[in-house]
């Protein structure tokens, strides 16, 4: 019995790994914000997820640091990845990248 249990869990692994998904460009709109700061990667992300939500989400984890000191004034700089009026996703086809794979970051390369 544990075994049918476990080949139904390895398949739902299998289609949740190997899913296609849309790809997603997300292109900062003003790099020269000071916010950016907060950010280690301030240019252009392509980013497979199922959704924009999930692409902002995943290119503020790899690229969002807390280590920017806080502007003139006492304003902590805000990780901008997450809003719409920073970061415009786009839904995209580039043969360049696989929509075939789990979520992650494709471009720039090595951020997971």
């Amino acid at each position: 019995m544990g075994n049918v249990a476990d080949a139904a869990v390895n398949r739902l692994d299998f289609f949740r790994i190997s899913a296609t998904m849309p790809l997603y460009r997300l292109t900062p709109i003003n790099p020269h914000d000071p916010d950016w700061r907060t950010s280690i990667h301030r240019d252009v992300a392509v980013v497979r997820a199922c959704s924009a939500e999930q692409a902002r989400s995943l290119a503020s984890k790899a690229f969002d640091t807390t280590l920017a000191p806080s502007s003139p004034g006492g304003k902590i700089a805000t990780p901008l990845w997450h809003h719409s009026y920073a970061v415009r996703a786009e839904e995209i086809q580039d043969q360049r990248y696989g929509s075939d794979g789990p979520a992650g970051i494709l471009e720039p390369w090595g951020y997971t």
